[in-house]
């Protein structure tokens, strides 16, 4: 059976991905690693968001800063539900040089990755284990961050990816992708957001006995325009039809904090 190590850090995405995932599939992971939600450039990645306009930027508070507040606040930490699983957590502030000498004395066999930041080159050539991530948008023509935005102005159709890692945005080898969804089905930036998310939690529950087992993963070779995406600007967001969140979004993104 192979050995799975969980990066993760606390937001609300990570939240319906992994934190779900681990209350149903208590001995799926070994360990959880928590890093902090912004670990390098803070002020660069600050200064992209603000350029996309007042509404992104309450977008990402709400999805990010509103969640983790009350995560705390309540006691519903990452670190708390691995203590009642009796699973393995340490916290690191960045992927550094002490988390590398762990992680080769730990030998994964694999890594999923719900942190922000970008392996570096000499993490990969350092040890034998193989990184994964759920990309919530489609790859590889949707790679990078903010793609929910990016959906909705191609009008494209909608599901999640999940990949190996390598040292570029997005650009590993496909593992898998969950169902398809039409753009149409969605009244709001969050409402598709929030679905994203769902599809990418149940692409790993599908493939869940796939990484536990000491069987090869399969990847699926594809044709398609590769773009990298960044943040939108403000005259992007302008041209978005749908509002950001409606009156249901909202009471859903209340009420979660407190959800057992």
């Amino acid at each position: 059976m192979n050995k799975l190590c969980l990066f993760y850090s606390s937001t609300l995405s990570n939240k319906i991905i992994y934190y779900n995932f681990i209350k149903k599939n208590p001995n799926f992971f070994n360990e959880v690693i928590e890093f902090p939600l912004i670990q390098n450039d803070k002020s660069i990645i600050f200064k992209k968001i603000f350029s996309s306009g007042f509404k992104f930027v309450f977008f990402q508070f709400i999805i990010n800063y509103y969640y983790k507040f009350f995560n705390y606040l309540l006691g519903k930490k990452i670190s708390t539900l691995c203590h009642e699983h009796n699973i393995k957590y340490s916290y690191f502030t960045n992927l550094n040089s002490e988390l590398l000498k762990k992680l080769k004395k730990d030998k994964y066999d694999l890594i999923f990755n719900g942190q922000t930041s970008i392996i570096k080159r000499n993490i990969f050539n350092s040890l034998k284990t193989k990184f994964i991530n759920c990309h919530c948008a489609p790859l590889p023509n949707f790679r990078g961050v903010a793609n929910y935005i990016w959906l909705l102005l191609n009008n494209s159709k909608c599901y999640s990816t999940l990949h190996f890692v390598d040292d570029t945005i997005d650009g590993g080898k496909i593992i898998d992708f969950s169902k398809k969804i039409s753009i149409n089905k969605f009244n709001s930036v969050f409402s598709l957001w929030l679905k994203m998310r769902i599809l990418g939690m149940q692409c790993i529950k599908k493939n869940k006995n796939n990484f536990l087992n000491n069987k090869k993963i399969l990847t699926i070779k594809i044709k398609k325009i590769s773009t990298i995406r960044s943040f939108p600007k403000a005259n992007e967001i302008k041209k978005l039809k749908v509002p950001f969140f409606k009156l249901s979004d909202l009471i859903f993104i209340l009420l979660e904090p407190f959800k057992k």
